[in-house]
């Protein structure tokens, strides 16, 4: 018909009527083909299937008798086609076509390069390649079992491959079929495929991946996740410091900012083992570690401070190759700084973000009291925001909680008063205003070096002097009549034992009369004398000249003005102006006693370990107050003789330490036997000449009993306390003159603390003493050397009892 016409006879405009057949051989065969019809036709024969194969062979007529036509011939195996057409153009009509084979028995199937067996990876490529023989049989997959795996067959003729990706863990069988003509048969082999590096097989034979993003995939943030450790994923080698293998899961989060995290690991059947990691990946670089931070055998890793970037979670147990299930958590707040300042009376706020966003968050109440804060919504960003009332360094606690776990992070808030006011010194944290004081008043300053240091400073002037003597530009911060101005400095006190409260001042200005007078001083509480009648303000100075108000006192009833105040360190005011118009002859004596004398003595007797019934500071709670064992005769470390507060006191600063070498007469020390005589005659010695002139080669600050190095004890030690005793009761009594200090008694407890100290040196390190510190590097082991630093200790006591009383004076700073 017109549908099909011939590829091989005729062109667009002379067409031939064709029909074609395609026949595959398996194997090669003699090959008879026959067409016959009513008209006369012809027969082509091509290779392959379809008509663009190249011809073969071609028939007219089979013979002189027939205008049929007919080809026999011998073939390959392999793939032809038959067209069918006419001599004659366009010609129509019915026809018969006959094709036979002559096939010799089939061959069985040989292949070779096909192994039994396989490995592959689940989600990789998996491929292989075999031949087999005949290259006629027609090979192909028969089956894939169980399901998860397909196949795709390329096909040779003779070679052939296959190809394919698994989907799911497990063994697969694979059956490939091979067709020949009158034969079929199969080839069998097994695929295994197993989870890819980096992942674990779960129960469905599905594969995960041995390190996620944590809280889900694509999340990359802090959260929460679930999972169990499998033998498909460890820790790297070495990571545990022990050997064998730990499992391990890996989680990967990105911080935008810097953040405070907090990191829970927790298991109910194991001990667990936490690592955080600095990167992406179970091989980054570990930068913090836990095993039972958290509760029971649980690991924890609280408050770390992290730089914004990529981190990784290994979670994993204690011991090797354990199994189970575990959660871990993480839980941060970026964006959040330790520390934020703030203006009493002004709104204070900070922003930040927290994550995972699902957490709940609260806000604990501020400690102190002066400042609520509450959450508040900062630009779309979560934040905190209250406004202080005091002044004060506050502590704020927010709270992250997501299931069991919980994240605190703290943050201080430095509250300051606002330009033109200040913190008020009575301890209520409130601001108070402040006054300038004006450009053209002179301060004379009270500090007097050499002096200052006893605790006590003072003033003499004529009344005169705050009255018409003042200059004409300085008034008074407190009014406007003329002032004058006397200033002092309260030494910083360390935060130790002796807080702030503590630290208290006596200010008193009491009369001086005529100098032509000559009547006794009057005392605090007396009538004045010539009615000079001053106000005395006292003022802390803040910043510049700027200074806020402590208090005021004016005479009153003819009484002296006296301010007693609790005042922290910094610079003070003292405020002098007239009461009246009038200002009479004679003057007045301005006092500051700093610290008060009270507080003082107290300290001198906890450290002297005096009049406490040894309740006090042992010997080496002293040296550690002390904070050096450098003194003014030390070969290595020397100090400032004329600066008795040289070492200074980490903890003590408002108190001397100072010491030269042991306190006893250097006349003892050197042995001079005239003067050991004398003094036997006045004071009753429980040693003999001979024998104190024996013990003195030994009084020395570090007293070598033996040979051995470890056989010197350093005597300047307890020296170093006894000076400490009698320069502070000497300087509380006559200096800061108070009460009873310094006497006979006094005296006599300081020196017999003294040969006690001396004894605790002689038995330092003996298992039965308790005499141990970093300093105390001997032991003397031999009784009798022991003994004999026994005996000087009572002979230094009696050396330092023999001095006179009357001889002891420190105005010099020292004795």
């Amino acid at each position: 018909s017109d549908g099909c016409v011939s590829s091989q006879r005729g062109d667009a405009q002379t067409r031939y009527y064709a029909k074609r057949f395609t026949f595959t051989l398996g194997v090669d065969a003699e090959v008879t083909i026959a067409l016959s019809s009513s008209v006369d036709t012809y027969l082509y024969l091509l290779w392959g299937h379809g008509a663009a194969g190249d011809l073969r062979a071609y028939n007219d007529d089979a013979d002189s008798t027939t205008r049929d036509s007919r080809l026999k011939l011998d073939l390959v195996a392999g793939k032809y086609t038959i067209e069918a057409t006419a001599v004659v153009p366009r010609q129509e009509g019915s026809f018969t076509l006959t094709v036979g084979a002559d096939v010799a028995a089939a061959v069985p199937v040989t292949v070779t390069r096909l192994a039994g067996s396989y490995d592959a990876a689940v989600g990789e490529l998996f491929s292989a390649g075999f031949n087999y023989g005949p290259g006629a049989a027609e090979v192909s997959v028969k089956s894939v079992e169980p399901s998860g795996l397909t196949l795709t067959l390329a096909d040779g003729s003779g070679s052939a491959g296959f190809a394919g990706t698994p989907k799911l863990a497990g063994s697969y069988t694979v059956v490939l079929e091979f067709v020949q003509p009158g034969l079929t048969e199969n080839e069998e082999f097994t695929v295994d495929a197993s989870c890819a590096a980096g992942h674990f097989q779960q129960a469905d034979r599905s594969c995960e991946p041995c390190t996620a993003p944590l809280g889900g995939v694509g999340s990359g943030r802090l959260g929460l996740s679930a999972g169990s450790w499998d033998e498909g994923c460890v820790l790297p080698a070495g990571r545990m410091g022990r050997s064998g293998a730990f499992y391990a899961r890996h989680y990967t989060f990105t911080l935008s900012d810097a953040a405070e995290v907090t990191i829970d690991l927790e298991s109910r059947t194991q001990d667990t083992y936490l690592f955080l990691l600095r990167g992406h990946g179970p091989d980054a670089t570990p930068v913090a570690r836990d095993d039972d931070g958290g509760r029971s055998y649980n690991s924890r890793l609280a408050n770390l401070e992290l730089k914004a970037g990529g981190y990784t979670i290994s979670a994993s147990t204690y011991h090797r190759r354990r199994t189970g299930d575990f959660s871990v958590a993480a839980l941060g707040v970026l964006g959040l700084r330790e520390s934020y300042r703030a203006t009493v009376g002004e709104v204070f706020s900070a922003g930040f973000k927290y994550r995972p966003r699902a957490a709940a968050l609260k806000v604990s109440p501020v400690t102190p009291e002066g400042l609520s804060l509450k959450p508040a919504d900062l630009n779309g960003d979560v934040g905190i925001a209250g406004t202080p009332t005091k002044v004060g360094t506050y502590t704020a606690t927010l709270e992250l909680t997501q299931g069991t776990q919980t994240h605190t992070s703290t943050l201080i808030i430095a509250a300051t008063c606002p330009t033109g006011k200040a913190p008020h010194i009575d301890g209520s944290r409130a601001c108070t205003p402040t006054a300038t004081v004006p450009a053209g008043c002179s301060v004379t300053s009270l500090d007097r070096v050499g002096r200052s240091w006893w605790g006590h400073v003072s003033a003499e002037a004529d009344y005169s002097v705050y009255g018409s003597g003042a200059p004409a530009a300085c008034h008074a911060l407190s009014g406007l009549r003329r002032a004058v101005y006397y200033s002092f400095t309260v030494p910083a006190f360390a935060a130790s034992d002796n807080p702030p409260s503590n630290q208290q001042a006596r200010v008193r200005i009491k009369p001086r009369p005529k100098r032509s007078s000559r009547p006794p001083f009057s005392s605090p509480g007396t009538p004045l004398v010539d009615g000079g009648k001053p106000t005395v303000g006292l003022w802390k100075l803040a910043q510049g000249s700027q200074a806020s108000l402590v208090k005021r006192q004016t005479t009153a009833a003819g009484r002296d003005p006296s301010l007693d105040a609790v005042l922290p360190a910094g610079r003070y005011l003292v405020e002098i102006t007239p009461t009246t118009t009038s200002t009479k002859q004679g003057g007045f004596t301005l006092d500051v006693w700093l610290p008060v004398p009270e507080k003082v003595h107290t300290d001198v007797k906890k450290l002297g370990n005096t009049g406490l019934n040894g309740a006090g500071m042992t010997l080496e709670g002293f040296l550690e107050a002390r904070g050096s064992i450098c003194y003014g005769a030390h070969t290595t470390c020397p100090t400032d003789a004329d600066n008795p507060f040289d070492p200074p006191s980490p903890t003590y600063p408002w108190l001397p330490f100072s010491t030269d070498k042991c306190s006893i007469p250097e006349a003892l020390a050197k042995g001079i036997e005239a003067w050991i005589n004398q003094q036997i005659l006045e004071y009753s010695s429980p040693f003999t000449t001979p024998q104190l002139v024996d013990l003195a080669q030994y009084m020395e600050d570090h007293a070598k009993f033996g040979e051995k190095e470890n056989e010197t004890v350093s005597l300047v030690f307890a020296c170093m306390r006894h000076d400490f005793n009698w320069r502070n009761l000497y300087r509380v009594e006559h200096h800061l003159q108070h009460g009873d200090a310094w006497n006979k008694n006094v005296r006599q407890q300081a020196d017999n603390r003294f040969n006690e100290d001396l004894k605790r040196l002689c038995e330092a390190n003996r298992t039965s003493s308790s005499a141990t510190h970093s300093n105390y590097t001997w032991k003397l082991v031999d009784v009798k050397l022991r003994d004999k630093c026994l005996e000087v200790a009572d002979a230094m006591k009696f050396g330092v009892q023999t001095y006179p009383m009357f001889l002891i004076n420190y105005g010099s700073n020292k004795v």
